[in-house]
């Protein structure tokens, strides 16, 4: 199901979309899984650009306002499909470079990057 506008059938932003001043902005963090609402406004309150990928939810559902950003995705408990179909997906909406933790135990790193139009993981 996507989320779009009524009036103009246009994709949604995903929740805190929102950057004050975002011409400086160069990094932003995601978090993805079970608790991203709660992680997510927590660093949204502190005054930090983050977007958060709510349980259950596409990253094709919404339009990720990420071109020419570097990105830190914090999974948690979203599996591991999801997080690299976020990575694909916001590397397609302009994102330059995304690194992803894996769980918040025993996690692992993954970096993703566009080179030539083909997403690559580097890690």
């Amino acid at each position: 199901m996507d989320f779009q506008d009524s009036t103009s059938g246009a994709l949604c932003l995903p929740p805190f979309a929102y950057y004050p001043g975002r011409s400086h902005i160069r990094h932003v963090w995601i978090y993805a899984g079970s608790n991203a609402w709660a992680a997510a406004l927590s660093r949204a309150r502190s005054g930090l650009p983050v977007l958060a990928l709510p349980l259950g939810r596409s990253p094709d559902s919404y339009r990720w306002p990420v071109i020419g950003l570097d990105i830190t995705v914090i999974g948690n408990d979203a599996s591991t499909e999801a997080l690299e179909h976020l990575a694909s997906t916001l590397l397609r909406a302009g994102a330059c470079l995304i690194a992803i933790v894996y769980g918040s135990r025993n996690s692992r790193l993954a970096i993703y990057r566009q080179s030539k139009g083909v997403v690559e993981n580097v890690t």
